[in-house]
């Protein structure tokens, strides 16, 4: 009898400072629950068991969602330890779908990882707004990549879910008047990159799994 492979899912959450530590927190208590209602299995790694990525490398992972802080060309784990960069990648990427909610990734190290054998990249080319009494929002919006790819969507269709919830709280914003918090979403969703927005962001039609 063949056996039944269960999709597994690398995660990664920085949380060295309040910043990632908030986003992590959400992440842990809305996504990753709902992924594991999906049967997923949940491969997590954050600042304190960066050690762990060894125990990980032959394993069946097809999609890494990551989140924490980023410049153009590095993804780091730790405050002065990266985990993704455009000299050095501690985990393997070949093959995989990679989404990473982390400021300016977009810019140089996304490109970098899909000519370095990844399906496709989703990320940000411009700085997040995570502070404030609506830090939770941004987070909430992205995620909606992760829901949709772990529903068996491709890379297009979940850039356009998440692109559709900003829109949508960019609207909830605005009727609120909360101009210049809409204004943030607006220029987040804008710089919202993916194969859709760049073909050298990879594949739009990949799906995990």
């Amino acid at each position: 009898m063949k056996e039944n492979k269960k999709n597994e899912i690398l995660c990664i959450d920085s949380d060295y400072d309040e910043e990632t530590k908030y986003s992590k927190d959400i992440r842990n208590q809305y996504l990753y629950k709902i992924l594991e209602e999906k049967e997923f299995i949940l491969n997590k790694i954050d600042s304190s068991n960066l050690n762990d990525t060894e125990k990980i490398r032959n394993r069946q992972i097809s999609y890494i969602t990551g989140s924490g802080h980023g410049n153009e060309s590095n993804f780091f784990i730790q405050k002065d330890k990266t985990i993704l960069s455009t000299d050095k990648n501690l985990i393997d990427i070949k093959d995989k779908v990679i989404h990473l909610f982390a400021c300016l990734t977009a810019i140089n190290l996304g490109e970098n990882l899909v000519k370095n054998g990844a399906k496709a990249f989703i990320g940000y080319s411009r700085e997040i707004p995570v502070v404030g009494e609506e830090a939770g929002t941004p987070i909430f919006c992205d995620y909606q990549i992760d829901i949709a790819l772990s529903e068996g969507k491709n890379v297009e269709q979940a850039y356009q879910t998440a692109y559709d919830t900003f829109t949508q709280h960019i609207k909830i914003h605005k009727d609120k008047k909360n101009m210049s918090f809409a204004a943030a979403l607006t220029r987040l969703r804008n710089n919202l990159c993916s194969p859709v927005t760049n073909p050298k962001y990879g594949d739009k039609n990949a799906r995990i799994g």
